[in-house]
């Protein structure tokens, strides 16, 4: 995935919200490291962060 590619939010295995988030689409406009050094994606889905390695999404073409 990269900047500016538009996903749509499968699941979240860690966000206690998971179910709000859940089919939500939004466009990547930011990737980075945590501090633990786990990439993250930040986005125009809402305030949370994707963890790719952990969370499932879909590109939407």
């Amino acid at each position: 995935m990269n900047i500016g590619d538009k996903i749509r939010i499968v699941r979240l295995t860690d966000e206690p919200y998971n179910s709000n988030y859940e089919g939500k689409e939004g466009t990547i406009t930011k990737i980075e490291t945590d501090p633990w050094g786990d990439m993250r994606y930040g986005g125009t889905w809402g305030s949370i962060y994707i963890y790719p390695h952990i969370d499932i999404i879909e590109r939407v073409d």
